[in-house]
Order: structure tokens, then sequence, then C-alpha cells
């Protein structure tokens, strides 16, 4: 029930239960990778590590076109969640996650890249455009931080974290992470600004729970199945969310997972604009898989940017990051590591011919 109050559920959690064909999606190997064939069964391979990435309510809103040596990046519109979503920034996060996975996807095998976002004025859907090059594939002796392997292991961990603190030497090669342009992090440890938070993510949870709307929303996510789980305990879950009291529950759940986080932090942005959410979504990913590789947890939560006045509260206590907060996360080491793979869309059903931007429209930047 905690996911479905979050606003993002994502690759593992404890709350999904993987089928066969869905955990064969988890288990891809290197060894598999096409490197004899032509780029675009390549880029085709590469696109099954992009959809294990993050999405609200895993929603997976992101379809893909495979161009030549080119992808294109699009937003699902029938997969956006408008209640929760009016302004579509968290469908814009959940594309730059999927973006941010197939370029480190693509690293990892000798891809260069560049990227132009929202290249066409007139289509707002098309979110980026990706044209890739041959570059030296990493060797063993430098093998990245992040690998391929990483992608995999990533998970949303939403019990409580592991009462040890995160080593500050870990914490500071965090925050030395590389942003997009306009895009900024702010990492903290204080308890003051955890009670802070938890106390507007309280108010959010009443202020949205009170709507009928979003709660019909949330309950038709849960119910049909978005994270995993027997189809029993997903109508229990469904019919259990269309009640007011579920806030109740879900604040106190809420509450002791963010109290119990080491470290909280936001993405934000110097403008709100569609490519600047795109962008967070991306350094999301980034510090969400860095995280990964050093033994840590995430868990995104983002009810107080879904009341905008809540929001400005929030952008306020985290100035560092920027005037517009994109997404609010609580980090640490987990307590166990028990873990199950949520359903992904098969990367067949993704897939789509689509309209082909002229490519000197895809030059990136």
């Amino acid at each position: 029930m905690l996911g479905a109050g979050s606003a993002f559920s994502h690759a593992t959690d404890g709350g999904g239960v993987a089928t066969t064909a869905n955990a064969a999606t988890w288990r891809m190997t290197e060894q598999s990778f096409p490197g004899t064939f032509p780029i675009e069964e390549q880029l085709r391979f590469l696109l099954r590590y992009a959809i294990l990435a993050p999405s609200t309510r895993n929603s997976q809103p992101w379809r893909f076109t495979v161009d030549g040596n080119a992808v294109l990046v699009r937003a699902d519109p029938t997969r956006w969640q408008p209640v929760a979503d009016p302004g579509r920034r968290e469908l814009h996060l959940s594309l730059g996650c999927a973006l941010e996975n197939l370029l480190i996807a693509a690293g990892c095998v000798g891809y260069r890249h560049t990227v132009a976002y929202f290249p066409e004025p007139h289509d707002r859907n098309l979110a980026a455009v990706t044209t890739f090059s041959p570059g030296p594939r990493p060797s063993p002796s430098s093998r990245p931080e992040i690998t391929l392997e990483t992608l995999q292991a990533r998970h949303t961990e939403r019990r409580p974290f592991s009462a040890h603190a995160v080593p500050m030497e870990t914490v500071e090669h965090l925050r030395a992470i590389p942003g997009e342009p306009g895009v900024r992090l702010e990492l903290s440890d204080a308890t003051d600004r955890r009670r802070q938070v938890d106390v507007l993510n309280v108010r959010a949870l009443g202020t949205l729970f009170g709507n009928t709307e979003y709660r019909d929303e949330v309950a038709r996510a849960v119910g049909g199945g978005s994270f995993g789980g027997a189809w029993l305990a997903n109508q229990v879950g469904r019919l259990a969310l269309q009640h007011i009291s579920i806030a109740r529950r879900l604040a106190r759940q809420e509450s002791q997972a963010l109290l119990s986080a080491p470290l909280i932090g936001v993405i934000g942005s110097l403008a709100d604009g569609p490519a600047e959410q795109v962008r967070s979504g991306r350094l999301l990913e980034r510090l969400w898989l860095t995280a990964t590789a050093h033994g840590l947890a995430l868990q995104p939560l983002s009810q107080a940017l879904q009341v905008p006045s809540l929001r400005v509260e929030l952008a306020a206590r985290f100035p560092a990051a920027g005037s517009y907060p994109q997404q609010f996360f609580r980090l640490g080491l987990p307590a166990s590591r028990s873990v199950h793979a949520t359903p992904r869309r098969p990367v067949e059903d993704v897939l789509t011919n689509g309209d082909v931007v002229p490519r000197e429209r895809a030059s990136g930047q």
C-alpha cells in the first residue's frame, strides 16, 4: 500500500511478484548483446535496459522509435496520470529515467551519444532524439562505476532504512555527480529538515486523498496490477484506496520510513519546462544508480510536489536545488535485500515505427 501512496513505483520492490516472463526481462547478460548485428538491432537490444527504468506508479509511459543510429523517446499519453500529474512533470521525469538508462547501457558497450530535447515544437510527446556513434568500449581494467548489472539491481526501498549512517566519503561522491544543464541536486543529513519535510508529506497526503478523483486514479493503478502481486490482493488494495481513511495509514508508514533515512534530498531546476523535467529525471536515475553501486537504496516521495503550495514550501527548504523542486527522495542503507521484480512491458510493446524526425533536427546538444 505504501507504493500506492508514493508517486513512483520502480524496478524492484517488496511488493511485486516476478512471473517467468517478467523475470526474464531482468536476467539479460552482456554476452547476449548482438555486437555483430546492424546498429538498429543493437539499439533495440539496449532498449531492454531502458524499460527497466522507474516510472510514476510503474506506469511505464514511454514509447521508442529506432531510426538508423537514432532513438526517439516519446511519451505514451495513454499512460499519463492527469489527476496526480496535471503538468506532466512526473511523466517527464519517468522519460528522463528511461533515457538515462539507455544512454548508460549504450556507453557500457562503447557508444557515444548526442541528445536533442523536444526537437519538434508542435509535438509535445517527442521528448528526446538521441543519436549514437561508435566509441571505445570500456576495458576490463576501466570498468565503469555503473554497469549493466547495476541497471538490473536498482530497486525502490519502501521499508525503513538501516540505522547505519552513510559514510561521508560516499555522501560527497553522490554530491559530486554531474548534473544536466540547469538542474541541481541538494542532499541533507539534518534531522530537523527530515521532520519539516515529514510534516509537508503528511499535509500533502491529507489533501490528495481528500480528492475522490485522486483516490480513484491511484486505485486504478493498484487494481490493474501495476505493482505486481496477486489479483485478489490488488483488488483488495484498490478497494481500500477508495476510502479517505487510507491517508492516515499511509502517513504513518511514510513518516516511519522518511524519519529513518540518514539522507534526504531534492533534485530541482532553475526553470520548470519539459526539458528541465526530463533532465531532472536523468539526474535522478544517475544518482539512484550510483547509490545502488555503493550498496545504497533510494525511494522517491512526491506527494508534497503534487500540491502546488507545498511544492513552494519544499523549495524554500532546499534552496540549493533551484527554484523548482522536481523530485524529493530519501536515501540510505537497506535493512534487507529481499526484493522482487515488478512487471515490465516487453520491449516489443513499446517499439513503434512512428514519425521519423529529420536527421538535421536531431543533431543534439
